[in-house]
């Protein structure tokens, strides 16, 4: 449908394409190469250009495909080189990486790329996407297993491409299996990223035996003192490190620390494990650090547990704005008290917890927080409305794979900010307690997120929401009782949709007798509705929210 509407409007004064500035391009059933080769044509001001897995390994295929008539993964992005808008460029190459990294010649002008792959990655391989890209500033490499062969220094190409990586400002690696010579990589950024503001590393599994061999052990006599020293002492501009690294995070921050008695960093990862990171969490609850305003606390559990009595008394000595609770291996240990982090950390703005158990006391104080991300957690029910009294400035939530934990009664699960104005609300894949919803078993239907919505404001402002998925039928009427059929929505894909005002005294109703129908086929829906309700839904209200996502979609509450 959208490359039928840009070719449609092409021949016009204003045609779509010349308005689109970002694209996302996934693999569908009808692909073809000229289609392709059309959609970049058409788009002549594209900024930003993202590029599905599946989509960017069909392409490679057609590359070394015999057919003349193939057109090719070079010829594509041609177009998008020198003398084009586009900037920013994100290719999911899956085990196709390093074949992906030559067609890079033709977008020489990039200054963001991102490269996810399933493939051995060396510094030869880095040093050769610089080559192609020699104006990045910001470079992502995702799921990559990263080999410790040293970079060929006799190619004279190579080095010269080093020498004018100034720009680069951003970098961000993550990595399986454990690294075993962190200095090697050190070195070279030190060398290559002069002007480096933020260094993100971090093994996305934590690793230690790996076909019977037990890394940390053959590891433990390798020291990158030197290399951290020098990185400290190259880039001079790093603001902000991420080492989230079972063996190499204590070894590297500790030294950071100590090469920079003045405190310049504002921010720092770290992997939350009491016993590897006791020197380093002593060194930050000195309070010498006036300039850190954010952490990051990655805990890996599978060595050892962890928990918020850990930091606190780095909470107390440092002035942060910013706190990050980050995802592991697995969840937190224990629960994690929002009232206590508030109470120890009093410029916090920004809170972000992922993967926990989360509490919140009533009463106590009032404080400046203006952001809280809640990711995979389980919640209490009374938090919300403790939030909103105590945190009277907050203006940003976002909430991503929740739960209830069981604490509401019936199918909705209850979010109450009663005292709340929000700038923006972002909620996705809401998971109500099922034990406490319909008796429907769960054999019978696909549990997923809720996919309705009740948005309440003040003054008895209510409007309904309805998510609907893929797989749901293209036009739903509501019946009430034997009345006439009332249209309500149209679903032609996965955003959601506003419930029609005229149809709301019937929406309550409906919630509880399944009262749902599809009229191409004018049968009764009750048995699919109550699978649907089985998902439970969400009953969202606070004072004022002037932008609602969900899904990642915005919802018009207003007429």
């Amino acid at each position: 449908l959208f490359y039928e509407a840009l070719c449609a409007s092409s021949a016009r004064a204003l045609p779509i394409g010349d308005l689109v500035k970002n694209l996302r391009l996934n693999l569908v059933s009808d692909y073809c190469p000229t289609m392709m080769q059309s959609i970049r044509l058409l788009c002549p001001y594209l900024e930003s250009l993202t590029m599905n897995g599946h989509l960017w390994e069909h392409m490679l295929q057609e590359q070394y495909c015999k057919d003349q008539a193939t057109v090719s993964i070079g010829s594509f992005l041609h177009p998008c080189g020198l003398g084009s808008c586009l900037r920013n460029l994100t290719l999911d190459a899956g085990n196709r990486l390093l074949d992906t990294i030559p067609f890079l010649t033709h977008v020489g002008q990039l200054k963001s790329l991102q490269l996810t792959g399933n493939c051995n990655f060396n510094l030869e391989n880095l040093s050769n996407i610089h080559g192609y890209c020699p104006k990045l500033k910001s470079l992502t490499l995702e799921t990559l297993n990263l080999s410790d062969m040293p970079i060929n220094h006799n190619q004279t190409e190579t080095v010269e491409c080093v020498k004018i990586l100034s720009a680069m400002q951003t970098l961000k690696i993550r990595y399986y299996y454990p690294l075993k010579n962190l200095g090697t990589w050190l070195d070279y950024f030190s060398k290559t990223y002069p002007n480096l503001e933020y260094m993100f590393l971090r093994e996305v599994i934590g690793w230690r035996f790996y076909n019977g061999v037990d890394y940390l052990a053959d590891m433990n006599n390798i020291d990158v003192n030197d290399s951290v020293r020098q990185l400290r002492t190259s880039c001079h501009q790093l603001k902000a490190v991420h080492i989230i690294d079972n063996y190499w995070c204590h070894r590297t921050i500790e030294q950071l620390l100590k090469q920079d008695p003045a405190s310049t960093f504002t921010e720092l990862g770290i992997v939350g494990h009491l016993t590897l990171e006791r020197q380093t969490l002593k060194a930050l609850g000195t309070g010498a650090w006036d300039n850190l305003k954010t952490i990051a606390v990655y805990p890996y559990t599978k060595l050892g547990s962890f928990c918020l009595d850990d930091i606190i008394p780095v909470l107390q000595a440092l002035r942060l704005e910013h706190l990050i609770f980050a995802k592991g291996d697995e969840s937190i240990c224990g629960p994690v008290c929002i009232d206590i982090i508030l109470d120890n950390c009093r410029c916090l703005k920004e809170l972000t917890i992922k993967n926990g158990y989360v509490t919140m006391s009533v009463g106590g104080e009032q404080h400046m927080l203006r952001s809280l991300t809640l990711d995979c957690v389980e919640f209490e029910n009374n938090i919300f409305a403790c939030l909103s009294y105590r945190c009277p400035q907050l203006r940003h939530l976002s909430m991503n794979v929740c739960t209830d934990g069981g604490t509401n009664v019936g199918r909705g699960m209850r979010i109450s900010f009663p005292d709340s104005k929000f700038d923006t609300v972002h909620i996705q894949n809401m998971m109500p307690s099922h034990n406490q919803l319909s008796s429907v078993k769960s054999s019978q239907i696909d549990i997923g997120s809720a996919p309705l919505y009740k948005i309440t404001r003040a003054g008895d402002d209510v409007k309904w929401v309805y998510l609907p998925q893929l797989a749901i039928r293209r036009y739903l009427r509501l019946y009430h009782k034997e009345t006439t059929p009332l249209p309500i929505i149209q679903c032609l894909s996965d955003r959601p949709y506003l419930l029609n005002q005229e149809n709301l005294p019937h929406i309550s109703e409906s919630i509880y007798s399944g009262i749902f129908d599809e009229s191409t086929q004018r049968m009764n829906m009750r048995g699919w509705w109550e699978a649907e309700q089985y998902r439970g839904y969400v009953l969202f209200s606070c004072e004022s929210v002037e932008q609602l996502y969900i899904h990642g979609k915005r919802v018009m509450l207003e007429n």
